[in-house]
């Protein structure tokens, strides 16, 4: 049973005598948790013929949570019998979160953003929690994911500069924070927990990256950057290019992706040898000027690589054409005029290479980009999306092509408003919230965050922050600068008794220069009447559809050739909305529709059942779903399904209920929720449904 349902009671007494009888039929319930409210008495006298048997209804409103021991009695002259059972009578009840998301720029000097909370009156006291979690740069979470690319086991090329790279990054990124790896390092190191439970369900030794990783010693990455330098020295060909492998045979994408490493390292003053760039970059432009020559060039996003690193150079490829070849020999002009053939990864690979040789065109280039914007308002976050197919390209990457146009509007336009959101779009799409799914899409997304940061002046945070709750009933202010970045007291917290029941207003101040990022969480455990849906980058919507069978006949082909009949059955989806009726036996269709902002990994959903339905499924176990699986476990009042992934945009789930006890039962809200990520979560909302006897 739940609270507030109302439920029939049924009690079927059987006679085995050889005579009919008068049977004394009573229920008793406790008072505290069921009240009898149909118009069958307590007790009544019924008829029971020999052989057979009579039913007794009694209809009983839940009061209370509890067990209700449910206590029935037939006595006759003769024989008499009772049955006791224990019922577990559930809170009609849930933990819900609401949650919001703000941020402001670093101009904005005095600027309050007001959030407005609504915590019901019904509702457990003790349980109610409302936190705000505040950070002057989105950027900074990009050192969770350098462990993981600095401790990769493999040496080819690419790894070799993927582990390069973040590691000259690293010092970059910190150096523009004014940040010593030591600062950090107890604070990094004193996650271990967080990051074991992310352990055990990725099936990695990722807390060991973190616990013994480079990041935190200057002496150990200074280490790391030095023998990667070695390798990849090492590995060039005697053509000027890198291949996959040693010796393996020059790769034009390779080459652009190791230079694209050194020249990144000596702008942050590694000692690379520049005799190796220039070798690479007479390969690369040999090898695109070879291209250009031929008569089925086409722009694509190796050329438009090829471009952006002969720029960090400030070098083109460039050939004098044929008599009889009217395309330009520049390599930037064929992509200019061919630019509505690149995707979007290119198109930020040719805006970046425009702007590094001062060609007022990137602007247009980054415009045509930007009309692929797609903005959540809610979340504040922003991201252009990539073609579905063709997506195990490097060129058709989606983490990778945000990264890149990331960089664009970076060097572009660093005021961009779109910059921020798209930076918490990429970090919202990390595996278990530290990395992304490669070291190679990993190390793009740290150089993005460090050009956004150099680029914003997020790195030098010099404000007051203030936090009023209803006009100075809490107040909070933390001072925030370079001298406390990784130390400063992050959270507001307001728990228990102290947040009342009602509208409250939340006020949040900032005073002074630098950016300002803020999460709002008001979590309560809610008794309304009708508890309504939530979610923030995660919806749930959850439907109920009755199914009826449509009985019908096709002719086929028997054995023989002979024309037959067959019968054949489908059905008819008639939707049931909150209050709606149906009789007992319907099967009933639950549909799940998840949207979600992001791509998660390791979610939980909890689906609670009306009390008067049971499950068509038998057996738990894994079970196929709209393109992706998940495994369904069956329980006394819920079903749950795990998804080890879930990829963003709109998802279906369904399952089958069969209505059985008559009475008005409520289905509380379905939830989804990381099971790694605790604040993630989103709710249905709850439902009504009335079951009638058949």
């Amino acid at each position: 049973f739940m609270e507030t349902d109302e439920v029939v009671l049924s009690a079927n007494v059987h006679n085995y005598l050889e005579t009919g009888k008068t049977a004394r039929v009573s229920l008793e319930v406790p008072g505290e948790i069921l009240e009898l409210i149909g118009e069958t008495p307590a007790t009544v006298d019924v008829e029971v013929p020999a052989g057979g048997e009579t039913r007794v209804d009694w209809r009983v409103k839940v009061l209370a949570e509890g067990v209700a021991n449910v206590l029935v009695k037939a006595l006759t002259d003769e024989e008499s019998d009772a049955v006791q059972v224990a019922f577990p009578v559930l809170v009609h009840g849930m933990t819900k979160q609401v949650a919001t998301t703000g941020s402001m720029r670093p101009e904005d000097d005095g600027k309050t953003v007001t959030v407005e909370l609504d915590v019901p009156e019904k509702r457990r006291p003790e349980l109610t929690r409302f936190e705000i979690n505040y950070t002057p740069t989105l950027a900074g979470a990009m050192l969770d994911a350098l462990p993981y690319c600095l401790n990769y086991p493999y040496g080819c090329t690419e790894q070799t500069v993927s582990r390069f790279l973040p590691a000259v990054l690293t010092r970059r990124t910190l150096q523009n924070f004014g940040i010593d790896l030591e600062d950090v390092a107890e604070i990094r190191r004193g996650r271990m927990e967080e990051i074991r439970k992310i352990e055990e369900g990725e099936k990695i030794i990722l807390w060991s990256y973190y616990a013994d990783s480079a990041i935190f010693d200057e002496e150990g990455l200074q280490k790391v950057i030095d023998e990667s330098l070695i390798r990849i020295e090492s590995m060039q060909n005697g053509d000027g290019g890198w291949g996959w492998w040693s010796r393996d045979d020059s790769s034009a994408y390779l080459t652009s992706y190791v230079l694209f490493a050194l020249a990144t390292a000596r702008e942050t003053d590694v000692a690379v040898d520049q005799n190796v760039i220039e070798r690479g970059m007479r390969y690369l432009k040999g090898w695109e000027e070879g291209r250009l020559r031929n008569a089925p060039w086409s722009p694509s996003p190796t050329h438009a690589f090829v471009a952006y690193v002969l720029s960090l150079q400030k070098l083109r490829a460039a050939i004098e054409p044929g008599e009889d070849d009217e395309r330009p020999g520049d390599l930037i002009e064929r992509l200019w005029i061919g630019r509505d053939e690149l995707n979007l990864y290119a198109k930020s690979l040719l805006a970046l290479a425009m702007a590094n040789l001062e060609d007022e065109r990137a602007k247009t280039v980054l415009e045509n980009i930007l009309q692929y914007v797609e903005v959540n308002e809610e979340t504040q976050s922003a991201h252009f999306r990539t073609p579905g197919a063709g997506w195990w390209y490097w060129w058709n990457h989606d983490i990778e092509t945000n990264a890149w146009v990331l960089r664009a509007l970076a060097k572009i336009d660093p005021e961009s408003e779109v910059s921020p959101m798209v930076v918490k779009w990429l970090l919202g799409n990390r595996r278990g919230g530290y990395y992304w799914t490669s070291t190679r899409d990993t190390t793009l997304c740290v150089a993005a965050m460090s050009d956004f940061v150099a680029a914003t002046g997020e790195a030098s945070p010099d404000y007051t922050l203030r936090i009023d709750l209803d006009d100075g009933a809490v107040v909070k202010e933390v001072k925030i600068n370079a001298d406390n970045f990784f130390t400063y007291d992050n959270r507001f917290l307001v728990e228990g008794v102290a947040l009342s029941g009602g509208r409250h207003t939340v006020k949040i101040t900032k005073t002074g220069r630098g950016a300002l990022y803020f999460n709002t969480y008001l979590s309560y455990f809610t008794k309304e009447d009708h508890i309504g849906a939530a979610g923030h980058e995660l919806k749930v919507d959850r439907r109920y559809f009755r199914l009826e069978q449509i009985p019908y006949e096709v002719e086929v082909e028997g054995a023989e050739g002979q024309p037959v009949k067959e019968r054949r059955l489908r059905y008819e989806r008639i939707p049931v909305r909150s209050g709606d009726e149906v009789k007992s036996g319907d099967i009933l269709q639950v549909e799940l529709r998840v949207t979600a902002d992001n791509s998660y990994t390791f979610l939980a959903f909890e689906d609670m059942k009306p009390a008067g339905c049971e499950p068509l499924d038998l057996r738990s176990g894994g079970k196929g779903q709209e393109g992706f699986l998940t495994y369904m476990e069956l329980r006394d009042e819920k079903v749950v399904f795990f998804m080890s992934a879930l990829d963003q945009g709109e998802h279906l789930l369904r399952y089958r209920l069969r209505a059985e006890i008559p009475g008005r039962f409520h289905a509380l809200p379905a939830k989804l929720y990381a099971m790694y990520a605790p604040k993630l979560e989103a709710n249905s909302e709850e439902c009504v449904i009335r079951i009638l006897d058949d």
